[in-house]
């Protein structure tokens, strides 16, 4: 039966919220570390005997060692160090891998591993490390900005239910085996700059405030941040991201459209190097507008290559959000042209991607058309060989002396009255502009009937609307299909 350290006080203080506490307020605080509340960790040779403590009094050389609980036989071979003050992580990582080789042999597989529960880490800046011990910071806090840069992590390395108060840096850093975040909790960003996670690698539950930056970085598995909570987030950076050797990442990137969309880096115009500010100017807007632009496209590849309507909804909603900052990108680059094409684009055709906007644009040609017929016009809409019978026109009396028309013999022995030689002859108001839209509508959908033909002006109009018809119509037919075959 594994047993496990006995936990006498709160990890942090109660009157100390570190979510709350500024940069400066998290350095006095961490600079009062260690004190009799808060004991260091201490073993042989640590080299704090001439460093004093938050009394002032200097440690002196170790009481006990507290690394050989990590050395116990028996039940307690698996065990941790808890309620302790790390003065500093870098340290402590190369002491255990000295005593894990002196004790142990060369063979890492026989090494114990080292696990930190419910520690208050005071100073985590660790540069070059090459570590073969397995590494488990369980519910520990760090109090200063956590910084691993191009170590290797042979056996992996566990921060499960941690802290980090201050930025936390991982970069070049290799993860040989699996590397959990479950449950951890990144107060001030995270920066996976050219990390490379060899093994399984694990989000869940994992919360991010402040920017999170996967630039280049390496997953050899899928990255599954679809529970990882990213309310907090300012700012992600995907660029380069590459998972199972595929930069188009073809659905190994498991992640909501709504987790990042509106917060890519880039995507309001904001400085590359200085992300809290705007660029200065219209290059360096469009640059970083790019930037943003190229993650949406590598997005729009792993929501299309997922399954289900919801991710092929995310991948369409990824592309028209490509194409919204590349017209951007034209304005401010100057190119007005494709700016206007990119406009029409989105306003008519909804980037060709949603079917509301062609039907809404078709609606409102045909109404367009149709006022203009009826009110601008209606002198040059003609009947078919110059009359037409209109029964509605009709008054009451001569309408009810009028035989049912059942049958063209019967509609040609109507009298003159009913008759009309174009649009200008049937009566102003309700009947003109109906029979404006039926005209309007059958000129968009090229139908033809041929009982209304335009003359004058009004061919060009109708010849206008035609060619809009079919142009709405087959852009409607092929958005139509491609969800169908989806």
């Amino acid at each position: 039966m594994t047993s496990t350290p006995k936990t006498s006080r709160p990890i942090v203080p109660p009157d100390r919220d570190v979510a709350a506490m500024s940069e400066s307020d998290l350095q006095a605080y961490a600079a009062t570390l260690p004190s009799a509340e808060d004991p260091p960790l201490r073993w042989a040779g640590d080299a704090m005997d001439a460093l004093t403590g938050a009394d002032g009094k200097p440690f002196g050389p170790p009481q006990a060692d507290d690394l050989d609980v990590l050395f116990a036989s028996g039940p307690e071979a698996v065990q941790g160090i808890g309620n302790r003050t790390v003065v500093d992580l870098g340290t402590l990582l190369r002491a255990f891998e000295a005593r894990c080789r002196a004790q142990r042999g060369e063979d890492p597989r026989t090494w114990p591993a080292l696990m930190l529960m419910r520690c208050l880490i005071k100073r985590c800046e660790v540069d070059g490390l090459v570590l073969h011990a397995q590494v488990r910071i369980v519910t520990c806090v760090f109090l200063c900005p956590a910084k691993l840069a191009f170590c290797r992590l042979a056996r992996g390395g566990d921060f499960l239910g941690s802290t980090f108060a201050g930025p936390a840096r991982f970069i070049g850093t290799t993860f040989e085996q699996s590397a959990h975040f479950h449950a951890a909790v990144f107060l001030r960003g995270a920066w996976f700059h050219e990390t490379r996670f060899e093994g399984e690698t694990r989000f869940n539950e994992t919360t991010f405030h402040g920017p999170l930056s996967l630039e280049h970085a390496r997953f050899a598995e899928s990255l599954d941040l679809a529970r990882a909570v990213l309310a907090g987030m300012t700012w992600l950076d995907l660029s380069g991201l590459r998972v199972g050797g595929r930069t188009a990442l073809a659905a190994d990137l498991k992640i909501r459209l709504d987790q990042i969309h509106g917060r890519i880096l880039g995507e309001h115009g904001e400085s590359l190097a200085e992300p809290e500010r705007r660029a200065p100017n219209r290059g360096e807007r469009g640059d970083a507008l790019s930037y943003a632009a190229d993650q949406y496209s590598v997005m729009t590849g792993n929501f299309a290559a997922s399954a289900g309507p919801a991710a092929w909804r995310d991948a369409d909603r990824c592309h028209s959000r490509y194409l919204d900052l590349w017209r951007r990108i034209s304005w401010l680059r100057g190119d007005y042209w494709s700016w206007t094409k990119g406009l029409f684009f989105k306003a008519a055709l909804g980037n060709g991607l949603w079917l509301k906007y062609p039907l809404e644009l078709a609606l409102a040609v045909i109404l367009g058309f149709g006022l203009i017929y009826a009110l601008a016009m209606p002198h040059q809409i003609r009947a078919d060989n110059g009359k037409t019978l209109t029964p509605y026109l009709d008054s009451a009396p001569a309408a009810a002396a009028l035989p049912a028309c059942r049958d063209d013999a019967v509609a040609a022995r109507r009298p003159a009255q009913n008759e009309v030689g174009c649009l200008c002859d049937i009566e102003p108001g309700l009947p003109r502009i109906l029979t404006g839209l039926y005209f309007s509508a059958s000129t968009f959908t090229t139908v033809g009937y041929g009982d209304w033909h335009p003359v004058g002006w009004a061919r060009l109009f109708a010849a206008a609307e035609a060619l809009s018809g079919i142009t709405i119509m087959s852009a409607f037919t092929v958005i139509l299909v491609r969800k169908i075959i989806r």
